[in-house]
């Protein structure tokens, strides 16, 4: 489960820079908000997979859900702040590589 939440942000900016780049810019919001969605899901019910056998402390689901939620509400405000479409499919993919490097941070075991 802890590799998910760091795979899972690096395919959705796998998916947004292909080389459909008219469509994608048009996907961007959807595929943003569909995986910080997924985080959100993820930190509240914890799967019971064989797949995500890993098990992940209370601290660390609440941060995952805190990062979720407030990277859900920056997508949304980002919509009225940025007006040029090119920036804002730009920051929608850097926001999906900030998701992952901030799951990345919270579920590291040791330092």
């Amino acid at each position: 489960m802890n590799l998910m939440f760091v795979l899972l942000p690096f395919f959705g900016v796998v998916v947004l820079n292909l080389p459909f780049r008219t469509i994608m810019k048009k996907a961007a919001f959807w595929v943003t908000l569909m995986v910080t969605s997924a985080q959100v899901v993820l930190a509240l019910f914890p799967a019971k997979y064989p797949l995500m056998s890993a098990s992940i402390d209370s601290v660390s689901r609440i941060m995952l859900l805190s990062i979720g939620i407030v990277l859900i509400s920056t997508l949304f405000v980002q919509k009225y702040i940025v007006r040029d479409e090119e920036k804002l499919f730009n920051l929608r993919s850097l926001l999906l590589l900030v998701l992952a490097g901030m799951n990345g941070v919270v579920l590291v075991k040791d330092i």
